[in-house]
């Protein structure tokens, strides 16, 4: 399984292919920080034109985190341990209790799942399309995979 630290990397190398294509893996896609930045950006207040694209790309990126996130939970489900009543057992922390064999099955599915290419049409935005609305530099790093990286 990837760590955050990982997951932050392949955000920072996603590649470069045309202009108006992004390739991203699933499983950054998916990720908490990730995904919580892009909900955030969509909920600002933005010139009509960018908001357009941005609702574009919304449904296609929704598009694959909804059936990986079911995806998971499934994976999760069948694999913890159960209860008597054949229900998921959670550790104190709120996550999924394994046997150690069952972890390593779920870690080497997850990333299996989580390694999955997809690949948007979309025109990058710039931090100028952004016009006075305010994301935080956390938030920008968690995006960084929307903006063109030179100053035009």
């Amino acid at each position: 399984m990837q760590t955050k630290e990982a997951l932050e990397k392949e955000i920072i190398e996603v590649e470069k292919t045309l202009e108006n294509v992004i390739k991203i893996k699933v499983g950054v896609l998916a990720y908490k920080d990730v995904y919580s930045a892009f909900t955030k950006l969509r909920k600002l207040n933005l010139r009509a034109s960018i908001g357009w694209r941005l609702m574009n790309l919304a449904k296609q990126v929704d598009g694959y985190v909804f059936p990986f996130e079911t995806a998971r939970m499934k994976l999760c489900t069948d694999l913890c341990k159960k209860d008597e009543q054949d229900k998921p057992i959670m550790k104190a922390d709120g996550h999924f209790d394994f046997t150690d064999e069952n972890r390593d099955k779920f870690a080497e599915q997850f990333d299996e799942l989580a390694n999955e290419e997809v690949q948007f049409e979309f025109k990058k935005l710039s931090l100028f399309d952004l016009g006075d609305a305010e994301l935080s530099t956390n938030d920008l790093m968690n995006l960084e995979w929307l903006f063109k990286l030179d100053d035009d």
